[in-house]
């Protein structure tokens, strides 16, 4: 982990700022590496991006000190905003069931409900 990803996860919680300068070292990490970094959407609370397969073992090194613990505690401290959290919450009301707002609320609900979290996605 580097020492800006250290500070940025040094109080435990990770803010859109820190987030969105992780990602940034991490591109410019694979940038360096010889490998573009496609970004295909930037404008939501999760950054989406993609690289070339053959650049896996410089993503992993790179996501690994720039961008993982980041991008890890992000997505926990927001998944109530998730596209999966979501899901859910239509599943739920699908079922005739009011979805809560957290997604501890919804995964409680579903077990309530009788309702496996794998039949609310599409095949």
């Amino acid at each position: 982990m580097s020492a800006a990803e250290t500070a940025a996860m040094s109080d435990g919680k990770v803010t859109a700022s820190e987030y969105k300068a992780g990602f940034l070292r991490y591109q410019s990490c694979m940038e360096k590496a010889g490998w573009e970094v496609l970004v295909s959407d930037n404008g939501g609370y999760l950054i989406e991006y993609s690289f070339p397969t053959a650049g896996t073992t410089d993503d992993t090194r790179c996501y690994g000190t720039e961008f993982g613990a980041i991008d890890d505690a992000w997505q926990l401290q927001n998944i109530d905003r998730s596209d999966t959290t979501n899901a859910l919450r239509t599943c739920l009301a699908d079922a005739g069931v009011t979805p809560g707002k957290t997604r501890a609320e919804i995964d409680s609900q579903l077990a309530a409900a009788g309702i496996k979290p794998q039949t609310c996605f599409p095949h």
